[in-house]
This record gives structure tokens, C-alpha cells and sequence, in this order.
């Protein structure tokens, strides 16, 4: 937690320590906050599929599955190549759809 918020205070335009600090705070339990840090990165930069995916992830850990489903959708939309994660949140959104 202390490098991402050091990596946020030297440049506080970089999307993946939004994303990553997102995803910290959802593994504290912070759902809230994971969200709006998530949403910082996504707005920080919209076109970039892996802090969408990051986005989509945290969505669907916190019960918000069809919004999680259109910011991966939207990730995989932007890269023809994306980040493995996408394959990772893609294969739990189909565990909440078929489980």
C-alpha cells in the first residue's frame, strides 16, 4: 500500500496505481473505495483495457456484475490482444452467470 501511494504522489496521472491501490482496497474490504479508485483510473485513462478489466474485476467482486461485464466487454472491445486478466474476470463472470 505505501509503494502505490508513493507511485500516486510522484505522478498522480498514472492509472495503474489507481488501479492497483482499487485492487488493494477490495482485498481490505473497502468495496466503496476500491470502486472509486478503479473509476479514478478508468477516468484517468478510458482507453486502456487493463485498468478496465481491473474495473470490471472489482465490479463483480462486489455484486455488480452487469456494469463489471460492460467494463470488461469494453476491455477485450479496445485490445484485440488484452491483458490475461481479462481471460481471468471473463472465466468468474461466467462462474456467477452458470454457478
Amino acid at each position: 500500500m505505501d509503494a502505490v501511494q508513493k507511485a500516486i504522489a510522484v505522478g498522480v496521472d498514472y492509472p495503474m496505481g489507481y488501479s492497483l491501490l482499487g485492487s488493494i482496497h477490495m482485498t481490505r474490504g473497502d468495496v466503496e473505495q476500491a470502486i472509486t479508485e478503479s473509476g479514478k483510473a478508468v477516468e484517468l485513462a478510458p482507453g486502456n483495457s487493463h485498468v478496465l478489466a481491473i474495473l470490471g474485476n472489482v465490479l463483480i467482486d462486489s455484486d455488480r456484475l452487469k456494469e463489471g461485464i460492460r467494463a470488461v466487454q469494453k476491455a477485450v472491445r479496445l485490445c484485440p490482444y488484452p491483458p490475461g486478466l481479462v481471460f481471468g474476470v471473463i472465466g468468474r463472470w461466467l462462474t456467477f452467470e452458470w454457478g
